[in-house]
């Protein structure tokens, strides 16, 4: 006597968890000084180059890294946000909305570190041009350009 057993696979739940981990997998939050941010109001330079010679320096302005510091400061807590946000994705929450708030704290982390690290002091005579020893500061304008992106 023989049996015959039927057996039925059902991965719709299967597919939707790859298509989410295919979805997550692609999923970018950018934070910086974005391509579109503009000019400097007074030097008319852009603001993304200003970011760029500040985060390397040039033969007349120190380094400055404060995307890099933001990073190494914060690369653990970023790591553990991370987490939360494929887990509360995985329970059904928006995945933009999740990563919007991802960005938004790093931005201000970001933000924070330009304005707070005790980075290098500005020349003599940029004291003198700026009024302020403070690098980095003195408009407020690189400092607001710094903005999240999220990509999908």
């Amino acid at each position: 006597m023989s049996s015959v057993v039927k057996v039925k696979i059902n991965n719709k739940g299967l597919e939707k968890e790859l298509e989410l981990i295919n979805k997550i997998g692609k999923a970018r939050v950018k934070v910086g000084v974005q391509a579109d941010v503009g000019v400097h109001s007074e030097s008319g330079e852009n603001l993304v180059d200003i970011g760029i010679w500040n985060e390397y320096g040039t033969a007349h302005i120190p380094s400055r890294p404060f995307i890099r510091q933001t990073f190494e400061d914060n690369q653990q807590a970023v790591a553990q946000y991370l987490g939360r946000v494929v887990s509360n994705v995985a329970k059904g929450a928006d995945l933009v909305q999740e990563l919007s708030k991802l960005g938004q704290w790093y931005q201000d982390k970001q933000k924070n570190t330009l304005k707070s690290y005790p980075w290098t002091p500005n020349a003599p005579s940029t004291r003198k041009r700026k009024k302020s020893s403070k690098p980095l500061v003195d408009t407020s304008q690189l400092v607001n350009s710094i903005r999240y992106k999220v990509e999908i």
